[in-house]
């Protein structure tokens, strides 16, 4: 059964979410047939062994990919833990990267074919709907039945709860540093930058010179949707303004369309590349600043294992750049950027469907957030699971040591800015959210613009009453 839960990518994703192209499993490529979604058979129908004591079938899909060697690693343990269970339950482990597990979710959801287990995005935003809906099984009854976990294990500010219910158990906790290519800031005899002001001033010297001072682009809205919420996060009343989206019904306000202007004054001036949709999304705006193209990242702990060793080498964290004047939050020295916005999901069907698929369910969960798997998960991936450990540095990616050796000897910081991605809620219009920053940053739109479409879809999809 070694690497069988891995194949069974292709088939699953080719064979039954045909919008998804360049389908490939993480042991071998391949292509298969497509063909339309169906709704799972039932047991009897299928013949596959869903019965009462008998081995049943626990689908798990997540965005664990073996893009690097330590992945690899990660996935062998779950290869090898699914061969000691056998005898009791079969594991298919699906892993789909990044957004692209929306897609596959969201199909399968309307397929009636949902995973028993899924790492989703714990917010309104993202799963309000499947929420709404009563996919998922509350938090508190895996815990009620969980000998070996309990919700006080895991960081309490990282449960998101909906109409007051928990529904996942929080899966990371994600830190951010903002670096420069100190070769680049050497060479032009450039100050590193203390404010957002600073950094236009920096374009000024390096943009004729063929060089991006921030390697920065949006497509789906990615990346750019952190840095913007992180400095509309930085003026006074902007958080509070995110938070009161799901009772005012209000996403366009004068401080919001401030902070999108001073980004485009920030693309006028020639702080991002040129084309920012083909250099958007995490993988290609990582590649300019490992290509050293870009003197300036934004690094957030998920792509820190995507640094290059040169890139590495190359860069320094410094200090979060401020906003200025008199909207500036007084606080501002004491912020800095933390996140933990994903979660296991159950699916409260496979959870009533049967004894053993609940004991199955159970028996997962406390093997993949073992301390053991979570502190190898931190090493596979730079990021540390938001499980309440201590977790040791000896085998960790060197950028996430660095990232958390900054942390450590800056106590003083203690808040991070609010993000519209955690706020905004209904998962329709998070989705244009994101899609109109494509046009935004491109330049297609202006920031006034740019409100009005998403308070517009605010005001179509989602009913605050």
């Amino acid at each position: 059964m070694k690497k069988m839960t891995r194949a069974l990518l292709a088939l699953l994703v080719c064979g039954l979410v045909p919008m998804v192209t360049g389908c490939q499993s993480s042991a071998d490529s391949s292509t298969a047939e497509q063909a339309d979604p169906a709704p799972a058979a039932s047991s009897e129908e299928s013949g596959s062994g869903e019965t009462a004591g008998e081995v049943v079938t626990l689908r798990v899909l997540d965005q664990n990919t073996d893009t690097t060697e330590e992945m690899a690693a990660f996935l062998d343990k779950i290869d090898e833990y699914a061969e000691g269970v056998a005898d009791r339950y079969v594991i298919e482990h699906e892993g789909i990267a990044g957004d692209d597990i929306k897609t596959v979710m969201k199909t399968y959801v309307a397929a009636n074919n949902a995973p028993d287990l899924v790492e989703y995005w714990n917010s309104a935003s993202d799963s309000g709907s499947m929420m709404e809906a009563g996919l998922f099984l509350p938090t508190d009854e895996f815990f009620a039945a969980s000998e070996n976990l309990s919700k006080e294990d895991f960081m309490e500010s990282h449960y998101y709860y909906y109409d007051g219910v928990s529904y996942g158990i929080p899966m990371d906790h994600s830190a951010g540093v903002w670096l420069v290519n100190k070769d680049i800031f050497a060479q032009y005899d450039l100050d590193y930058p203390k404010t957002y002001d600073d950094i236009i001033e920096i374009a000024k010297v390096l943009q004729p010179n063929g060089i991006i001072t921030l390697a920065m682009g949006s497509k789906g809205g990615n990346p750019l949707h952190f840095p913007l919420d992180d400095l509309y996060g930085r003026y006074e009343g902007a958080e509070e303004e995110m938070n009161g989206i799901a009772t005012t019904g209000v996403i366009k306000t004068d401080l919001f369309v401030e902070a999108l202007q001073y980004v485009e004054r920030m693309r006028d001036a020639g702080c991002f590349p040129s084309d920012t949709i083909t250099n958007g999304d995490w993988g290609p705006t990582l590649a300019l600043y490992n290509e050293g193209r870009a003197a300036m990242y934004y690094l957030l702990t998920p792509m820190a294992s995507s640094l290059t060793d040169e890139a590495v080498a190359w860069s320094e964290i410094i200090d979060h750049p401020q906003v200025t004047g008199d909207k500036a939050r007084a606080d501002q020295g004491d912020m800095g950027i933390f996140m933990g916005n994903k979660a296991m999901f159950i699916n409260k069907a496979s959870w009533e469907e049967s004894e053993e698929k609940r004991a199955a369910i159970i028996d997962y969960l406390d093997f993949y957030f073992s301390d053991e798997m979570c502190q190898a998960y931190y090493e596979a991936k730079g990021t540390q699971p938001a499980k309440n450990l201590e977790y040791s540095d000896e085998n960790a990616v060197e950028m996430s040591k660095r990232m958390n050796a900054y942390y450590a000897d800056h106590p003083n910081i203690t808040k991070s800015a609010q993000l519209h991605m955690l706020t905004i809620p209904n998962d329709t219009v998070w989705a244009d959210y994101q899609s109109f920053l494509d046009e935004f940053l491109s330049g297609a739109v202006t920031a006034e613009e740019y409100a009005v479409k998403v308070q517009d879809s605010l005001d179509r999809n989602y009913n605050k009453e």
